[in-house]
């Protein structure tokens, strides 16, 4: 391809994308102009690399450098200030936004359980095949804590963790204590 030819055609293009990239912020309109004119501008700085004209070449690329503060794709900026972004802004949008969902859940657990407390308060036949209220005291007074304290934390999670692989792939393979609780 002509370099003259190349120069002529995409001068339009070139200067419009550099208009793009020197605005804070674009419409939706413009964010599909900045795109197609950012790719048809990368694929003229590398036809510009067939015949080498080194001013072509050097304006293309101060057009297309980071510099120019806006890039088609990528969040932009530091880890730091993307996480912080996550948990500040985003993940709060993202629950007001659900939050009738969430209150709609809400209700209905709290309705089933409701339920099903005045069911077992109401039927006291019900309520005694759960157990005796020797057996039910027991169970709520030792044998519940013993089972959560008869291990260290450590070892304890780690025997979860284990009946869990155990439970997904019939073996872990790593070696980790599953338990028969």
């Amino acid at each position: 391809m002509d370099i003259d030819v190349l120069r002529v055609s995409g001068e339009t293009e070139w200067k419009r994308l550099e208009q793009l990239t020197r605005q804070r912020s674009l419409s939706g309109d413009e964010i599909d102009e900045f795109d197609r004119l950012y790719r048809s501008t990368t694929t003229d700085l590398a036809r510009s690399h067939a015949q080498p004209d080194p001013d072509v070449i050097a304006e293309l690329s101060r057009i297309l450098s980071p510099r120019a503060g806006v890039s088609p794709a990528g969040t932009g900026g530091c880890p730091e200030t993307v996480i912080a972004r996550f948990f500040t802004v985003s993940l709060p949008l993202t629950l007001y936004r659900i939050r009738w969902v969430i209150v709609a859940v809400m209700a209905a657990f709290i309705a089933i359980a409701g339920v099903q407390a005045h069911y077992l308060m109401s039927h006291p036949d019900v309520m005694n095949e759960l157990g005796t209220p020797e057996a039910l005291k027991y169970y709520a007074q030792s044998a519940f804590v013993e089972y959560y304290h008869q291990d260290t934390n450590a070892e304890f999670g780690l025997s979860v963790s284990g009946q869990q692989c155990l439970d997904r792939s019939g073996g872990c393979g790593h070696g980790s204590r599953a338990s028969t609780r």
